[in-house]
């Protein structure tokens, strides 16, 4: 059998017999060993840089100067756009808004006391403050307003209510519906027809002791509508000599404060009438003077038997008109 070849020499293990190999007094390589530096400090790196370190310290110088250059051109560029302007609304809770200039209007905030509509100017109103403020030169104006609140103190006063068909006219020989002289039963239908359902009436009284006085005939009958009352006799009058009939009315705001009626005269004056309107309206046709029986101020306007006749509260011109009556009456 053929024995394999010998490996070569730098295969061969070490020759464990062998001298060790002898090293030189220069340190076996001839280099002089390192010197420590006189502070016991490490030893002195040697002078150079590899070459991976010089790589590392350009990428990084190539780097910040891309961001230095970067960061100027947004600088620059960033110059051109206008600096936001921040609104802060004192008074309300609504928070600060940023407002760029651009024409499209935001959304209006709207807080319990005050509306705020933001657009490229915006408009702060307050109960008391008007705030404008415009963006593109931001500056603000604030206007005080002043609301003054005026309270009118207005004196009541009770206007007697007037019932339904109070056009009727007081005239000297009755009333525009019903003539003195007509039958009872005509005149109280007609003055019904005209001023509503009657709110009194007294029936056939004896006429000696009736409320409105002493009145012709035996008895007499009062049938009244708020403030008027309408007579009726059976005996002879100016106006009928032998059957019942009407004769007489009185009109007076004593007979129902509540409810005067507006009946006028075809002049136009009635209860509250003044006593220059009185004047003015009849001029010598009325006669004012103080009533002694009935101790007032009282009035007639023509002559018996078609005259109006009546009191005033007092002899002012501002005095008014307060009670009216036909000249042919009961006596008091």
């Amino acid at each position: 059998m053929t024995q394999p070849p010998p490996p070569p020499d730098d295969m061969q293990p070490p020759d464990l017999t062998a001298e060790p190999p002898t090293i030189p007094p220069g340190g076996g390589s001839g280099d002089e060993p390192p010197t420590l530096p006189p502070n016991g400090g490490p030893p002195d790196e040697p002078e150079g840089m590899p070459p991976w370190q010089r790589n590392v310290l350009i990428g990084l110088g190539a780097v910040a100067v891309v961001t230095f250059a970067i960061a100027g051109i947004v600088a620059l560029t960033g110059d051109d756009e206008p600096t936001p302007t921040t609104i802060v609304t004192a008074g309300t809770t609504t928070p600060s808004t940023t407002i760029h200039p651009t024409s499209s209007p935001s959304s209006p905030t709207t807080t319990p006391t005050t509306s705020t509509s933001t657009t490229s100017t915006t408009t702060t109103t307050t109960p008391t403050t008007s705030s404008s403020t415009t963006s593109s030169s931001s500056t603000t104006t604030s206007t005080s307003t002043t609301t003054t609140s005026t309270t009118t103190s207005t004196t009541s006063t009770t206007v007697a209510t007037t019932v339904p068909g109070s056009g009727v006219v007081l005239e000297g020989t009755g009333l525009d519906v019903a003539d003195f002289g007509d039958d009872p039963e005509e005149a109280i239908a007609a003055l019904t027809g005209a001023l509503g359902d009657p709110d009194e009436d007294t029936g056939w009284v004896g006429s000696t002791d009736s409320q409105f006085g002493t009145c012709p005939g035996t008895v007499v009958r009062g049938v009244r509508w708020q403030t008027l009352w309408a007579l009726f006799t059976d005996g002879e009058t100016e106006w009928e000599e032998d059957d019942p009939h009407f004769f007489a009315y009185q009109h007076a705001s004593f007979f129902d404060p509540s409810a005067v009626m507006g009946l006028v005269t075809e002049e136009g004056i009635g209860l509250g009438s003044s006593r220059a309107e009185l004047e003015d309206a009849y001029g010598d046709r009325v006669i004012v003077g103080f009533d002694q029986a009935a101790d007032a101020w009282a009035f007639q306007i023509d002559e018996p038997p078609e005259a109006i006749g009546g009191s005033l509260t007092g002899e002012a011109a501002t005095d008014v008109v307060e009670s009216m009556r036909s000249a042919v009456n009961c006596a008091e």
